[in-house]
């Protein structure tokens, strides 16, 4: 039996006892953030309810994902604020080319958003409302179905502009 120092060990095998126990401290971290996730944080569950008049109980899937669309457009501007770092970049003047090329896409895209944000949250409730006055209107409904694609189709064209 060859001793310790005569062991001829590459590179790759060669590891530290901290880089050993590597795999235990992944899986407690990972069984951690599993736990916390599934029970208080919830990333992984979109809320539907409160949107469009919904509670619970059974609703079309076609509904769910318009709902589960504009739910996760609320959570990002109420949470998590879009606007932070943003710099209206009509009031520099000192901004280069490229620089400014970018500040103006993202102006916009910030614009869109906030318009998005501001027809669900307040110019859509207004419309519903108008119509269930007269919820036998089959032309205004038609008008509120063609908005409510409009804007759905809206939001998956800036879909891409939701990150932080």
């Amino acid at each position: 039996m060859r001793k310790w120092s005569q062991l001829r060990l590459e590179p790759k095998a060669r590891r530290s006892w901290f880089e050993a126990t590597r795999w235990v401290r992944n899986g407690v971290s990972h069984a951690w953030y599993w736990l916390r996730c599934h029970t208080w944080t919830s990333y992984h569950i979109i809320d539907i309810r409160g949107q469009d008049g919904y509670h619970w109980g059974w609703i079309d899937r076609d509904h769910a994902m318009y709902l589960a669309c504009f739910k996760l457009l609320v959570d990002y501007v109420e949470h998590e604020d879009p606007r932070c770092g943003l710099v209206d970049i009509r009031a520099k003047e000192t901004v280069d080319e490229w620089d400014r090329e970018a500040l103006e896409c993202q102006y916009e895209r910030e614009k869109e958003i906030r318009a998005l944000y501001d027809w669900w949250t307040k110019e859509r409730k207004l419309d519903q409302d108008a119509h269930a006055a007269k919820p036998y209107d089959h032309e205004r409904q038609d008008r509120l179905d063609a908005k409510d694609d409009e804007m759905l189709e809206r939001l998956m064209k800036i879909r891409k502009a939701l990150w932080t």
